[in-house]
This record gives C-alpha cells, structure tokens and sequence, in this order.
C-alpha cells in the first residue's frame, strides 16, 4: 500500500464507524506513522500491521452493532 491508499482507508474506517472514538485517534496514530513523503511512497510494514489490527478489533467487537 502506498501512502494515499493508506490515508483513504483511515478516511473510510473513520466515516463507517463515526461514533468510534478510539478508531479516530488510532487511524490518527497510524497516519503519523507512515511519515511524511510523496504520496506514491510504498508504506512500511508497521503502519499495516496496525491496521490489519484495527479492522480485526472492529470486526470483533463491532463498535455500532448495537445491543
């Protein structure tokens, strides 16, 4: 994944799940993480982790599932 596609994804975890306030400062933490460069930089393989991470978390525990 390079750096755009990383930032979209956050973008739309963040916009599916509005109401999850720990994904808003988690994809924020992995934003900083890809550090800064051109868009079309290839992303480390920590960032991804971290989201492969995230998703797993929501998906377990799906924060607007409800009762």
């Amino acid at each position: 994944m390079n750096r755009r596609q990383v930032f979209s994804f956050c973008g739309k975890l963040v916009g599916h799940y509005p109401i999850a306030g720990w994904m808003r400062v988690a994809t924020s933490v992995v934003k900083r993480a890809c550090g800064e460069g051109p868009w079309k930089e290839v992303v480390k393989s920590g960032p991804i982790k971290m989201l492969q991470e995230m998703v797993e978390k929501a998906r377990v525990s799906d924060p607007v599932g409800g009762i």
